[in-house]
């Protein structure tokens, strides 16, 4: 492994950027745009002759780089109309006389006990069984964006964890005393349905130019998956190309990145980075 003295204060490894955990459908987070910032590097340079003439020699066509470019074009979100980010920046934007803080508890509440009650599910019934458990407890129940459709998801929600209690469904009773000891208990449910109400009583109507939120969530989870098929894209490039380029190279097209570090006193080159996989494809690290 090659070594560069540096300046102590400015020690760095090189490594390809990373793909982050799953984030809501709903926003980009910071790794997210760190890795939009390569592929938008990549795209812009990738197209220089100097560069071109050897990434076409490896495979990569204009007919690739297009496929990029579309993903790349979705994964921004750049295809969808502006009011739709208005209303994920501001459920504000598209109600009217709804207690805000209110909405977003709910909406809280939301976000934790679909996916947990949805878990624990197949913890407690048996697996030829579970899927069809499953099916039918949500049956017709599912997430929405914040805004007044939290209010029915979870009214729905407290409705089916309580009658657990009273059906004759096998394994239902287990179900909802393996959910009650979770938390989601009789005091839970009492809590949630008072803040319901609460939101209720204020009146709160969607304005007339409310986009609808199954629209909205459909573009969400159409935008984030681009966003993956775009790292199965840039990766399977990545791996390509990386070696015909040296690391300014690499740099400059961004399918390398400067990490910086404070406990080493040298500037590190990895090939692979650190981080690979065991069968030797670099696992990618994001820029800072």
């Amino acid at each position: 492994m090659p070594k560069h003295t540096s300046k102590p204060n400015a020690p760095a490894v090189f490594s390809q950027p990373v793909a982050p955990e799953q984030p809501e459908p709903d926003a980009l987070n910071s790794e997210d745009q760190a890795f939009l910032d390569s592929v938008r590097k990549f795209l812009t340079v990738v197209i220089r002759p100097i560069f071109a003439v050897r990434a076409m020699k490896e495979g990569y066509s204009a007919e690739e780089h297009q496929i990029g470019r579309d993903l790349f074009k979705k994964a921004n979100g750049l295809d969808r109309p502006v009011d739709h980010f208005f209303v994920e920046s501001d459920v504000g934007a598209n109600l009217t006389g709804v207690d805000l803080p209110v909405l977003r508890a709910i909406d809280h509440e939301e976000n934790r006990w679909f996916p947990r009650i949805r878990d624990i599910i197949p913890r407690v019934v048996p697996r030829d069984q579970r899927d069809a458990f499953v099916a039918g407890f949500f049956k017709d129940l599912k997430q929405q964006p914040l805004g007044l459709g939290v209010l029915d998801s979870m009214t729905g929600l407290c409705n089916r964890v309580e009658g657990l209690k009273n059906s004759n469904q096998p394994h239902a009773k287990a179900v909802y005393e393996a959910v009650s000891k979770r938390g989601f208990n009789a005091a839970k449910i009492k809590q949630i349905r008072e803040m319901i109400d609460s939101v209720q009583q204020g009146n709160a109507q969607p304005a007339t130019t409310a986009v609808d939120p199954e629209v909205v969530r459909t573009a969400q989870l159409e935008q984030r998956e681009a966003l993956e098929d775009l790292r199965d894209w840039f990766r399977d490039w990545g791996t390509t190309l990386r070696p015909i380029f040296n690391v300014r190279e690499q740099l400059m097209l961004g399918l390398t990145t400067l990490k910086r570090t404070a406990a080493s006193e040298q500037d590190v080159v990895d090939n692979p980075p650190a981080g690979a996989t065991p069968s030797g494809a670099p696992v990618p690290v994001p820029n800072r």
